[in-house]
């Protein structure tokens, strides 16, 4: 899961090399979306 997080993390900056979009915008809404899912799956 966490290596997932971690490759599409790596996607995202490469991504903010090239073009200027708000990654971390996209992260924190793609994180909220994934982790309460993860939470729910782990519990």
């Amino acid at each position: 899961m966490w290596a997932a997080l971690l490759a599409e993390l790596r996607a995202l900056v490469e991504m903010e090399a090239q073009v200027p979009v708000p990654v971390w915008e996209e992260l924190a809404v793609r994180g909220s979306a994934l982790v309460p899912a993860e939470m729910l799956a782990l519990a």
